[in-house]
C-alpha cells in the first residue's frame, strides 16, 4: 500500500526550502530506494539539480533530470510536472497529487511524501485537496513531523 506523508515547513525561502528538503532525498536515496522528485517546471528543476551538486560540502546527491541523458541506474530523479516515472519514494513539490498510475500496483512499499507551507493559502489548499484525492485512492495518509524522523 502507497503511503502519503505530509510535512509542514514554513518558509517563504526557496533555499530555505531546499535546505530543509535535500537531506530527505539524500537519506531516502542512502537507503536504497530510488527517488522521484516531482517538480512544477523545467526552471525547478534546474534550480533543485544546481542545489543538490552543492548543498553539502562532504556530499552530494548524485540524480538527474529526466530527461536529460537519465539511465535507470540513476536512484534520484528529478521529474518536471509532465512527466512519470516508477520509484519508490516520490518527493511531491508541484500543487498536483502525483499522478498515481504511476505507482506499480504490485508495489507494496511506496512512499509519497507532500509538503505543506502553512503561511501559504494556496499551499494549505492544494494540500487538503492532495489529501482527499489519496484517500479516495486508498493510500494512508498522515501528517509528519520532519524534526522526528
Amino acid at each position: 500500500m502507497a503511503r502519503a506523508r505530509f510535512a509542514s515547513i514554513d518558509t517563504k525561502d526557496q533555499t530555505e526550502f531546499l535546505r530543509r528538503i535535500a537531506p530527505l532525498i539524500r537519506d531516502a536515496a542512502t537507503a536504497g530506494q530510488r527517488v522521484a522528485v516531482f517538480v512544477s517546471s523545467r526552471s525547478w528543476a534546474s534550480r533543485l539539480d544546481s542545489f543538490l551538486w552543492s548543498f553539502d560540502q562532504a556530499s552530494f546527491i548524485p540524480h538527474s533530470i529526466l530527461g536529460d541523458s537519465t539511465s535507470p541506474l540513476d536512484q534520484v530523479i528529478i521529474v518536471p510536472a509532465d512527466r512519470t516515472v516508477i520509484a519508490n519514494t516520490y518527493i511531491n513539490l508541484t500543487q498536483n497529487p502525483v499522478p498515481l498510475d504511476s505507482i506499480p500496483q504490485s508495489s507494496q512499499d511506496v512512499e509519497i511524501i507532500e509538503f505543506v507551507r502553512p503561511s501559504n493559502p494556496e499551499s494549505v489548499a492544494a494540500a487538503r485537496r492532495k489529501w482527499d484525492e489519496y484517500r479516495a485512492c486508498g493510500v494512508d495518509t498522515k501528517r509528519w513531523n520532519l524534526d522526528v524522523r
